[in-house]
């Protein structure tokens, strides 16, 4: 299986079918940058959406990663087996945590995914989503080394002199404070959708018939990154969607940094002053 023309393979599609990387992204739930990345071979996409990639292409995944059908074998089973394990490491996770061979005791016990619900509840109190974070081993690194890396990028590494019992909960306490002081790096369109898709079972009418109807997912990435990005919590997420249907009525035109300037100056006066 060769997959060095992938991306020419998705940009062509994607102009067959008359759609820009943004239309292409905001029904993938991804971002424009993250399928730029794939068009000029420097990423690979999940493989968990090759299916909903090659239905909105209208293609087969065979085409897609340049499988012969004709060659199907028990050979050929396990060659495309480790070939799309491939893709799978070398697609785009919005947060893995990463360590040394000395931490594989510590991780093969479950006591640690207790610590990443506990995080995951600590950053929703802000209206931060903690997104599933993909734990594994990695023999390059230093044997007690740890990293925290999204979309490649090395957020934090440590190398740990002394693993005691207390190092499980302080590695995801990290993590969490890690993935919250880099939260618009972390975040993405399917995150989004999901904060959204949660709101309108409680708040349904400030958010149905809004997002993505009017607000798409894209934009409100954008708006959501710089916003956080000034070091806002979204857990006036609810008030800030409001606040950017009611702009986009009277000045459709209107940058998504100016969005989320203003959504900020209009909760510090409205909000934040009560």
């Amino acid at each position: 299986m060769n997959i060095t023309d992938f991306g020419e393979k998705i940009s062509k599609c994607r102009q067959n079918q008359n759609m820009t990387q943004e239309e292409f992204a905001a029904k993938l739930c991804v971002t424009p940058q993250a399928v730029s990345r794939w068009e000029r071979n420097q990423s690979l996409p999940d493989i968990t959406i090759l299916q909903d990639i090659c239905r909105i292409l209208n293609i087969s995944a065979d085409y897609l990663l340049n499988i012969e059908s004709a060659q199907i074998s028990e050979n050929y089973d396990t060659e495309v087996f480790h070939q799309v394990m491939a893709i799978l490491r070398s697609c785009d996770e919005p947060v893995s945590l990463q360590f040394g061979e000395g931490f594989l005791e510590l991780f093969m016990q479950n006591t640690w995914k207790e610590y990443v619900v506990e995080q995951r509840n600590h950053l929703a109190v802000e209206g931060f989503l903690l997104p599933t974070v993909k734990v594994m081993d990695q023999l390059r690194l230093n044997k007690n080394e740890i990293q925290i890396v999204s979309y490649h990028k090395v957020l934090y590494k440590e190398i740990i002199a002394e693993i005691t019992e207390n190092t499980g909960r302080e590695i995801i306490e990290k993590l969490g404070s890690v993935v919250k002081e880099n939260y618009a790096h972390v975040l993405n369109a399917q995150i989004v959708k999901i904060l959204t898709d949660n709101l309108k079972i409680s708040y349904p009418a400030q958010i149905e018939g809004i997002v993505p109807e009017k607000i798409s997912y894209s934009l409100l990435l954008e708006i959501l990154k710089y916003f956080v990005s000034r070091g806002n919590t979204m857990i006036h997420l609810v008030k800030l969607i409001e606040f950017v249907e009611r702009e986009l009525r009277k000045q459709p035109e209107l940058t998504a940094q100016e969005l989320a300037e203003g959504a900020e100056k209009w909760l510090i006066e409205t909000i934040y002053k009560q």
